[in-house]
C-alpha cells in the first residue's frame, strides 16, 4: 500500500482515514447548520451530486465556503470533466471552484464502463495538470453487475464484450488509467435480517488483490440506507459490522450510501440515511458517528500498517475466500470465540490485530491466549488502555471492531 505519504485528499493528514458521504445536502439546505452537522458526524469529506457546477455553480460555491468553514473536504460534480478534449476546457470549467480551500476534488464519474475508461484517461491527464493536488474521483461498479454495465456503465448501453468478467473490469481501470486509489460500491444488506450477500468478503478480497499488487489504497462504501424493496436500512450492528470487517480486510478510507437521502420520485425508493428529506437527523446520524469516533481513535495506526491477512475462528454470515486466511499469528498460541474475525497488520516491524465480532446479530467473548507476557494496547469503544498480560478477554457487541497493538 502506499504509506508514509501525503493522504490522497488535499485536506487531510498521512495519519487521518478518508471518511466520505454521498450525497451532501442539496440545494435548499446548502447553510452553516447542515455543514456543522457534517463535522459534528465526523465525515471529514462530503460529495457534492444535486448542486452541479453545471446548473449550480453559485450553490457550489456557497458549498464550499460552508466546508471551509466547518474545516471538511468537499467533491465538487461536474460531469462536463468526463468529456473534455483540451486543458483550455479544465481550465474554463473549474475556474470558479479550484481554488477553493474546500475544494478536497472532482466527483468525476460513478460506475463507469470500460468502454468510458480511455475518454477519462485522457480527462485525468488534463485534470492532473490543472489541479495536481486534488483527486479525480471516479468509482467502480461491485462484483454483482451484470456484464453489459461492465462494459457500458450502471446505466447500460448496447456494446458487447464477450470475454468481459469483474476482474478484467477492475484489471482495465488500473491499467488504463493509473489511480492514485481504488474507490467501488457494494451493498451488502439485502432480504431478511440478519441475511449478508453471500459475495461480501469475496468482493473484499478481489479489491484489496487489486490494491496490494499495485500498491494503491482502497476506499469502500457503507450501506446506511435501502433503495430497493429487497434492500433494507440497516440498524447500529450492520453499520458497525461492515466497517470492522471492512478495516479488518485493510480498506485505507470509508465512504457512506448515504449522508441525504436523495429525492424520491426515481426508481430507487430510497429509505433511512442520515439525513431525512426534511434535513433531520435520523438515529443513523447517531450511530455513524459512533463508529466514525472508533475510527478515529484507531486510523493513525491503521493508515501506516501493512495488511498480512486474516484468521477467521467459529461462524461466519458470508464465506472469507481461503487464499485470505492464514492459519496463526505469531504472538498468539489459542483463539476462543464464537464469530472472531481478525485482520492481521505490520506496523513497524511488530503486529497490529484488528479482532472484530463477525456477528450482525450476537455478543461474543473471546478469549486470546498470548505466546508470552506481551505489552500491548487495546483500543475499544474509543477508549485506549496500556497493559501488559498474556491472557486477554473481550466483550464485543455485534459488528464491533478493537485494535490490539503488540509494542
Amino acid at each position: 500500500m502506499k504509506l508514509n505519504r501525503k493522504n490522497i485528499f488535499p485536506h487531510l493528514d498521512e495519519d487521518t482515514m478518508p471518511i466520505g458521504a454521498w450525497v451532501s445536502p442539496p440545494v435548499s439546505y446548502i447553510n452553516q447548520a447542515s455543514y456543522q452537522d457534517i463535522k459534528l458526524s465526523g465525515i471529514n469529506t462530503i460529495y457534492g451530486l444535486y448542486e452541479n457546477a453545471e446548473d449550480h455553480l453559485s450553490k457550489v460555491i456557497e458549498a464550499l465556503d460552508y466546508a471551509e468553514e466547518n474545516e471538511i473536504g468537499y467533491l465538487v460534480r461536474d460531469k462536463r470533466l468526463q468529456s473534455v478534449k483540451t486543458i483550455d476546457e479544465v481550465l474554463s470549467y473549474t475556474k470558479a471552484y479550484r481554488e477553493k480551500k474546500a475544494c478536497a476534488g472532482v466527483l468525476i464519474s460513478d460506475e463507469p464502463g470500460v468502454i468510458e475508461y480511455a475518454q477519462l484517461k485522457k480527462a485525468k491527464d488534463l485534470f492532473n495538470k490543472v489541479m495536481p493536488n486534488q483527486v479525480f474521483y471516479v468509482n467502480l461498479l461491485p462484483l454483482y453487475a451484470e456484464a453489459w454495465q461492465l462494459v457500458n456503465g450502471v446505466a447500460g448501453g448496447e456494446e458487447i464484450i464477450e470475454d468481459i468478467n469483474i476482474e478484467r473490469y477492475y484489471d482495465n481501470y488500473i491499467q488504463t488509467l493509473n489511480p492514485d486509489y481504488i474507490s467501488y460500491d457494494y451493498y451488502p444488506l439485502i432480504g431478511e435480517f440478519p441475511k449478508v450477500e453471500d459475495t461480501y468478503f469475496k468482493q473484499l478480497s478481489i479489491i484489496k488483490n487489486k490494491a496490494i499488487k499495485n500498491n494503491i489504497p482502497y476506499w469502500v462504501f457503507i450501506q446506511t440506507c435501502s433503495f430497493n424493496a429487497h434492500v433494507r436500512v440497516p440498524i447500529k450492528e450492520e453499520i458497525f459490522w461492515q466497517v470492522s470487517t471492512a478495516l479488518a480486510y485493510g480498506a485505507k478510507g470509508v465512504q457512506y450510501f448515504t449522508y441525504f437521502i436523495p429525492y424520491d420520485g426515481r426508481k430507487e425508493q430510497f429509505k433511512g440515511s442520515m439525513i431525512d428529506h426534511n434535513g433531520n437527523k435520523t438515529s443513523i446520524y447517531d450511530d455513524v458517528k459512533a463508529v466514525n469516533q472508533h475510527i478515529k481513535s484507531v486510523d493513525h495506526l491503521l493508515m501506516h500498517a501493512k495488511h498480512q491477512g486474516l484468521l477467521s475462528v467459529g461462524t461466519t454470515p458470508a464465506e472469507i475466500p481461503d487464499e485470505d486466511l492464514i492459519e496463526k499469528i505469531d504472538a498468539v498460541k489459542r483463539i476462543n470465540g464464537n464469530h472472531v474475525l481478525i485482520g492481521l497488520f505490520e506496523y513497524q516491524g511488530k503486529e497490529i490485530m484488528y479482532l472484530v465480532n463477525n456477528s450482525i446479530d450476537e455478543d461474543d467473548d473471546i478469549n486470546l491466549d498470548l505466546n508470552r507476557v506481551y505489552d500491548i494496547v487495546i483500543i475499544q469503544q474509543n477508549k485506549e488502555m496500556k497493559i501488559k498480560t498474556k491472557l486477554l478477554s473481550l466483550h464485543l457487541f455485534p459488528g464491533e471492531g478493537v485494535l490490539i497493538q503488540i509494542i
